[in-house]
């Protein structure tokens, strides 16, 4: 999984270099951050039709791999290759909101840290603990985190924001 990782890590840097004149994965992760964890708290309180679990998996799947291509943008801008595979660690439960909540403390604790300018935790790379949190996420929600991210971003590397600023996101998008 490393290697594909890295691979797409290049790829997106060299989209992005094409498409955006200022580079802030960082700040995307954030937002992706945010839109992830409203589709769990939104799930807690069962509103917002995110208690039907299609809809929950349709926005919960698009933020993971979105925060996944922004952390790729941030591999590729560090040059920080990934040496191993992310860590899933099983056992998210999606109906205790304190393993919810411990989970968005870490995941936005490391994406705050490199904000900060940090780029390991305990000799681990932030990048690499992202990942961690985005397989372990995806392994709850019982959906293939590589398939998700390949999917997104053959949609994702379609777009050219240098051409089109107001809707390159609507190529290859569903109406």
């Amino acid at each position: 999984m490393k290697d594909r990782l890295n691979q797409i890590a290049n790829e997106v840097g060299t989209w992005a270099a094409r498409n955006f004149p200022v580079h802030a994965p960082d700040l995307g992760m954030l937002e992706e951050t945010g839109e992830l964890c409203h589709c769990f708290l939104k799930r807690a309180q069962k509103i917002r039709g995110f208690d039907n679990p299609e809809h929950f998996l349709e926005h919960a799947t698009d933020a993971i791999a979105d925060i996944a291509v922004y952390n790729s943008h941030f591999i590729f801008l560090s040059k920080i290759p990934l040496e191993s595979d992310p860590v899933c660690r099983p056992g998210l439960d999606l109906t205790d909101i304190r393993g919810i909540r411990r989970l968005f403390s870490r995941m936005t604790h490391d994406v705050s840290s490199i904000l900060s300018g940090a780029l390991n935790r305990a000799g681990r790379p932030l990048p690499l603990c992202i990942l961690d949190h985005l397989v372990t996420v995806s392994d709850a929600i019982e959906i293939d985190f590589m398939e998700t991210l390949e999917m997104t971003w053959a949609k994702v590397k379609q777009r050219d924001w240098a051409k089109n600023r107001e809707s390159a996101h609507l190529v290859n998008e569903n109406p």
